[in-house]
């Protein structure tokens, strides 16, 4: 829209309206009545466009229309992030953002508007508060391991998470305050101070602590123990940890310490909580009825416990048990059941994997066999066999190769025989007597005895250890 000026006699000056002047003689400017309704027209649409009803006497529907107006548009799919508009130059807010703003200060001096950033208290709440809720802060966090916040307090100091830091005004004060105390002193009894715990000694003067304020966190403790030389988290050796001396004369010392996993180890080692008792018992409840009855079931043997991922690093966190186990692969032992227990094999001469059973591979490798040579090898095969000790040079099984099998034998003997008998005799020339035989003539004992030579036996089952 314009002004008519198109429109002949309306009486614009300078292109727009203006009042009658009687002094001047200057006639008032005429609105056209088209231009009037045109103009009043699109006053209207704009406001039921809006949704509402036009009305003479509400002088603020223009406004109410297009303040609605702009906010439909932006529900209409305006964007109203930076990201929507492509803006990358711009510190983004609501986000952990990695883009680093570098500030400066626009003027140089020395007041507190000639920062280069200014913090300001909560809800610019001005004057009005001077408790550390709404103190100027700034909030620093290093992931979930610890937090602080600084802040300027009601009186212009500083505190650092819930601490003034002194300035050098600060110290500038002690010093003045120190000035007519001593000057050579550098002891507790120097300046025959009496309630403070010394160090350095052996003291008996039994400080008894409690925390300032009950809370459940590490820093609601009576007494805190840091790892050593402020460390941090830069090291994670025992000799660096947190820790407490007990020594009693000469006679015996210990250190209680916490580890870099956060448990407690008294004397190298490893001290059990309630809830690694609880782990324990749970991983017990899976393998055995009960812990009273483990060594008379079936289901479950120490070694196979000790063993289980979840308790052995409380029972064997040195990894020997685990040691002894590698050393004990390839051992055989019987059982009286039917089924290998836990961690053992049937020595059946079976094909097995030597990826899976690598520690057994590792001992007997393919002297039982080759299995296919690439991905298995054979288990020793002592099914329906008596087992021999190996000679290994002594002479009684003389020349007998290791893990050699040996089929059965009868030692050489002689049978008296039973019965009547005739013999004929005849004599040598020589003149000695001989048992004569005539031809096709023999002579055999009873038979007696089974299948095979065996001594009184008890069949169980053997398993070697993978």
């Amino acid at each position: 829209m314009d002004y008519p000026k198109s429109t002949p006699g309306v009486g614009l000056v300078g292109g727009r309206f203006v009042d009658e002047n009687a002094a001047s003689g200057q006639p008032g400017s005429l609105i056209p009545a088209a231009w009037g309704n045109l103009i009043t027209e699109e006053i209207l649409n704009v406001i039921r466009n809006a949704g509402l009803e036009p009305s003479e006497e509400d002088a603020t529907q223009l406004l109410k229309a297009i303040a609605l107006a702009i906010t439909w548009d932006a529900i209409r799919g305006k964007p109203t992030t930076l990201k929507g508009y492509g803006i990358t130059d711009a510190l983004q807010i609501g986000i952990v953002s990695q883009q680093r703003p570098v500030l400066a200060a626009p003027t140089e001096g020395d007041t507190y508007d000639d920062a280069a950033l200014v913090i300001r208290e909560a809800k610019g709440a001005g004057n009005t508060q001077d408790t550390p809720r709404f103190a100027p802060s700034i909030s620093f966090f290093w992931g979930d391991r610890i937090a602080g916040k600084l802040l300027m307090d009601a009186q212009g100091r500083l505190v650092w998470r819930g601490a003034t830091l002194l300035s050098g005004d600060d110290l500038a004060g002690i010093g003045q305050a120190l000035a007519g105390k001593a000057d050579k002193a550098t002891t507790l009894k120097g300046y025959g101070i009496t309630d403070a715990l010394q160090i350095g000694v052996v003291s008996q003067q039994r400080p008894v602590l409690a925390a300032p304020t009950p809370g459940d966190t590490f820093d609601d403790a009576a007494l805190v123990i840091r790892e050593a030389k402020g460390a941090g988290n830069t090291q994670s050796a025992p000799g660096c940890a947190p820790s407490i001396s007990f020594l009693w004369g000469d006679r015996v010392a210990g250190k209680l310490l916490m580890d870099a996993l956060g448990r407690l180890v008294w004397r190298g080692e490893s001290l059990l909580s309630s809830s690694d008792m609880d782990a324990i018992i749970a991983e017990l409840g899976k393998k055995a009825y009960s812990v009273d009855t483990l060594a008379k079931t079936a289901k479950a043997t120490v070694t196979d416990i000790i063993t289980s991922a979840s308790v052995s690093r409380y029972v064997d966190p040195a990894g020997v048990f685990a040691s002894v186990q590698h050393q004990l692969a390839g051992s055989v032992v019987f059982v009286a059941m039917s089924e290998p227990p836990p961690g053992f094999l049937k020595a059946n001469g079976a094909l097995v994997s030597r990826v899976t059973y690598s520690k057994l591979f590792d001992r007997i490798g393919t002297f039982y066999g080759v299995g296919d040579g690439v991905t298995t090898f054979a288990l020793p095969d002592l099914r329906g066999e008596f087992l021999r000790c190996w000679d290994d040079g002594r002479g009684i099984d003389y020349n007998r190769p290791f893990g050699s099998g040996q089929l059965g034998a009868i030692e050489a003997h002689s049978h008296a025989m039973t019965g009547s008998v005739n013999f004929t005799y005849q004599l040598n020339t020589d003149s000695n007597m001989k048992p004569y035989q005539g031809a096709g003539s023999s002579y055999q004992t009873g038979v007696t005895g089974g299948s095979e030579t065996r001594p009184r036996n008890m069949a169980l089952l053997a398993c070697i250890k993978y």
